[in-house]
């Protein structure tokens, strides 16, 4: 059934459209149909402001068929490859490898000026996040960073001091946010768990790297995932406390602002496009601040992670690529990041843009600066490369632990096994070079 519904979907979003072999051809009246899918709702907005402005004066009749999908979005994007109706354009919530790897992606080095080349100097080519094999496959736009996003109105109804700066407070003090809340409905802590992955990456993944506790030991070439044993206890510790807010394991990222928004919630970990959100799509009186993610002991012993490198790709499916490069190179224009930066939608890591562009006017942004002291590029560890591990993710198996349906000592056993093989199978067959740093410092990744 679900497969009929994707399908479904599929066809309504390339109606009208006609195809050969799959691929997109020019509408009868001579307008290029460029169909543009993104899993991005934060900046939809602006986007599809810019997708009409576009449409309305673009000199070469190119019309933006702009799709926003929040849920299933990297399943339904390798499905309707397999189909081959991919888009023409698709947002990367992965790093380039990963699409490159599955032939998803066309590179676009043949389209890049010196203009281009001295905008954005260094960025212009980041290993694995957009350069691949010595090819070009995205353009930077924004750098993420992650922060706890806290209801300072909750915390002071719950008599507590600040912020946690320890696991252990994170957990106590969600609790005490909802039992301080119950008669307004409000809980202490919230995870669109609707999609672990995306939850936990934004949450757990920061935690545990703040500890210089991350699964991956680049000094062993190893996963460990004793190592986050403390992330597996406290997360389901929130669950039995009373401290998560109900109905998590199908809540997704808009219902959990929606949540926060009104009151509801007390903390939350995410990125740096959440002020973005409160100012344009759920508009909130809730007196919120964001600090730095807590770790193990309180005490900074890793960076947390600053994503850069990548925002869309061109589909390798694609008939109309040169009309899909003119698209991307309209919306990575100077004036168009700019303005995404300076409404709040993404911090710009564009030297060029970061000259030019004025600090966002957006209530929260002071709280998600990126700070080089606690915070940088890490080198991606096997799982972010595209490793083929058997069975269900680490963060499928957090979420399973969560609701009680796996023991503890089992999935960590488990997970060192399946990760550890799948590493090396991957080596012995050329796949995966081994991912070895014997001086790695957590805090200088």
């Amino acid at each position: 059934m679900k497969k009929v519904l994707l399908f479904a979907l599929i066809a309504l979003v390339s109606a009208g459209l006609a195809f050969a072999g799959g691929q997109r051809q020019a509408t009868g009246d001579g307008v290029t149909e460029i169909v543009w899918w993104t899993h991005q709702r934060h900046d939809m907005d602006f986007m599809r402001e810019k997708v009409a402005e576009f449409n309305a004066t673009n000199p070469h009749n190119i019309r933006i068929d702009y799709v926003v999908q929040t849920e299933e979005f990297q399943r339904n994007l390798e499905l309707a490859f397999q189909a081959g109706d991919s888009p023409d354009i698709f947002s990367a919530p992965f790093n380039a490898k990963y699409y490159v790897d599955r032939g998803m992606a066309h590179p676009i080095d043949d389209f890049i000026t010196d203009d281009l080349r001295q905008r954005y100097g260094n960025f212009l080519e980041v290993d694995v996040e957009n350069l691949v094999n010595g090819n070009i496959y995205s353009l930077a736009n924004s750098g993420v960073n992650f922060r706890l996003v806290y209801n300072q109105d909750l915390f002071d109804l719950a008599g507590l001091p600040g912020p946690p700066e320890t696991l252990e407070q994170m957990v106590e003090y969600a609790a005490r946010i909802s039992e301080a809340g119950r008669d307004q409905n409000a809980y202490g802590f919230a995870l669109n768990l609707t999609n672990p992955q995306s939850a936990l990456f934004r949450s757990l993944d920061q935690i545990a790297k703040a500890s210089d506790a991350w699964p991956y030991d680049y000094t062993s070439g190893q996963y460990d995932f004793e190592r986050i044993r403390p992330l597996f206890e406290a997360y389901r510790g929130i669950m039995d406390n009373g401290g998560m807010f109900p109905g998590v394991v199908s809540l997704d990222i808009d219902p959990l602002r929606s949540q926060f928004a009104a009151g509801n919630i007390g903390m939350y970990i995410s990125g740096n496009w959440e002020p973005g959100v409160y100012a344009q799509q759920f508009p909130t009186d809730v007196n919120w601040a964001a600090v730095p993610v807590p770790s193990y002991e309180g005490v900074q012993r890793g960076t947390t992670w600053v994503r850069a490198g990548r925002w869309q790709m061109i589909s390798s499916q694609s008939a109309n690529v040169e009309d899909a490069w003119r698209v991307f190179e309209w919306f990575h224009s100077a004036d168009i990041l700019r303005e995404y930066h300076e409404r709040g939608y993404g911090f710009t890591v564009v030297p060029a843009t970061v000259q030019e562009a004025d600090d966002p006017d957006i209530p929260g942004v002071e709280y998600f600066r990126i700070d080089a002291a606690i915070e940088g590029p890490w080198p991606l560890a096997p799982h972010e490369l595209g490793l083929v591990v058997e069975g269900p993710s680490y963060y499928d198996v957090i979420a399973s632990y969560m609701v009680g349906t796996v023991a503890l000592d089992t999935a960590i056993t488990d997970l060192n096994r399946r990760y550890n093989t799948a590493v090396e199978r991957a080596i012995a067959s050329g796949d995966l070079d081994p991912i070895v740093i014997p001086d790695f410092d957590p805090m200088n990744p």
